[in-house]
């Protein structure tokens, strides 16, 4: 099973992420986080805040209707951390009265 590559944390759960979409959902997913880390980017605070709903209302004006949404799709993280950003994403619970939020801050040099 061991090919003596470590494995990368996004292939814990299976197959790669960008090896699981089609090509064109990804550019539109990429798209859809540039856009809205553009949008509410805070300079004083070098960072940008969004919901998860913010995310999937951006990608649905780009996308299709024939794909079945795969919630792996949106995780973004590792890729975002490459090009310097900090990123963290808060998921809610069942019973929590918060949405899902993206934050996105600016790596210290």
């Amino acid at each position: 099973m061991s090919n003596g590559i470590p494995i990368k944390p996004h292939e814990v759960r299976g197959v790669p992420l960008i090896d699981t979409m089609p090509e064109d959902v990804y550019f539109v997913i990429i798209d859809a986080f540039n856009e809205l880390i553009t949008k509410h980017y805070n300079k004083p605070t070098m960072s940008s805040e969004f919901t998860f709903k913010d995310v999937h209302d951006q990608v649905k004006l780009s996308l299709p209707d024939r794909y079945d949404w795969n919630m792996e799709w949106f995780g973004v993280e590792e890729v975002y951390r490459d090009q310097g950003w900090i990123v963290q994403y808060e998921e809610t619970a069942f019973a929590d009265l918060f949405e899902s939020i993206f934050v996105f801050k600016k790596r210290k040099s």
